[in-house]
């Protein structure tokens, strides 16, 4: 399987929300905060997406980063790898009102449009 690693684009928020929605903590039928801002993905030869990379805030308001998967195709180590390749990939984020405002905006743009 030949796995690649790329920035999320907007035709792949509805693929990351069902991968999300099919974890274990998800209860609720609309995205909340701690659903954070989708960075970076893991995709299979098929384009399936295997995995994705998240930035978000936690319980001290600071930033923290987390990856969700296909648990039954994706290893620990792979998801590591993404995380390294997302935090690599991209600047360190201030905590600030913009990235928690941009968090809220699209998920509640998510919850009423996908």
């Amino acid at each position: 399987m030949n796995i690649t690693y790329r920035s999320v684009y907007l035709s792949d928020l509805k693929k990351i929300v069902n991968l999300y929605t099919q974890q274990d903590g998800f209860k609720t039928n609309t995205l909340t905060d701690d659903f954070g801002l989708p960075l970076d993905i893991m995709m299979a030869d098929n384009n399936k997406i295997l995995a994705c990379s998240f930035i978000l805030f936690n319980e001290l308001d600071e930033i923290t980063y987390r990856v969700l998967s296909d648990k039954a195709i994706v290893s620990d180590d792979m998801a590591d790898d993404l995380l390294l390749f997302t935090k690599k990939e991209k600047m360190k984020h201030p905590v600030n009102e913009c990235l928690k405002n941009s968090i809220f905006r699209l998920t509640n743009w998510m919850n009423h449009s996908v």
